[in-house]
């Protein structure tokens, strides 16, 4: 190949001739997801700064930002505590923790961020579920509620899975709702279907 290309010109060794443009001179990165505030506020996953930021209704303002020293690994769903869940562990936001493979809890009144779900190492397996703090995740994505369970888009596995919690984290546990762990599309009932990296819920 070397031969071959540089005998038509198209390989020229040395450096680069490409010159990335600087970054753009924003305060968001790549954000993932958002959600609204009974106030006209924002929640929003700033993925590529590995954080998620509270915004004002002019969605410019900030109010508050989680995730430095390497709280979040490019977070992506974002979504309100239910009433039960706000009593029970205080947080006040959930986030789908991509990289970390977790799914975490923000607490306004100290601005703390708790795992709720997800050991930190990715799954690998074609199965799994029980103790949520022990369980594997793997790239989960985005989150919905169904009743009491949090859905998960398990966009590594190519499954959902729900988050039940409990009356503390370690009572929580996960586990597998839909999906083969496949990698494609095939409608059937739930064990059964495939899906191909789930990265949305409504």
């Amino acid at each position: 190949l070397i031969e071959e290309h540089t005998a038509k010109g198209t390989l020229q060794p040395g450096d680069d001739p490409y010159v990335p443009p600087p970054p753009a001179d924003t305060r968001l990165r790549f954000p993932g997801k958002a959600v609204g505030l009974e106030d006209g506020s924002f929640i929003v996953s700033d993925t590529a700064n590995h954080q998620v930021v509270h915004l004002e209704a002019d969605l410019e303002t900030e109010r508050a930002r989680w995730g430095d020293a390497g709280a979040f690994a490019e977070p992506q769903g974002v979504i309100l505590a239910t009433p039960a869940v706000r009593d029970a562990l205080a947080v006040d936001v959930l986030v789908a923790d991509s990289v970390n493979h977790q799914l975490k809890g923000i607490r306004f009144s100290d601005n703390s961020i708790h795992t709720l779900a997800g050991n930190g190492t990715q799954l690998r397996e074609r199965t799994g579920g029980g103790p949520a703090l022990t369980q594997a995740l793997s790239t989960p994505w985005d989150l919905a509620w169904l009743g009491d369970r949090l859905l998960i888009a398990m966009a590594g596995t190519h499954q959902l899975w729900a988050w039940t919690p409990g009356a503390t984290p370690e009572a929580g546990t996960v586990d597998v709702v839909a999906g083969t762990t496949n990698e494609g599309l095939r409608d059937g009932d739930a064990p059964q279907a495939w899906f191909a990296q789930p990265s949305g819920l409504a």
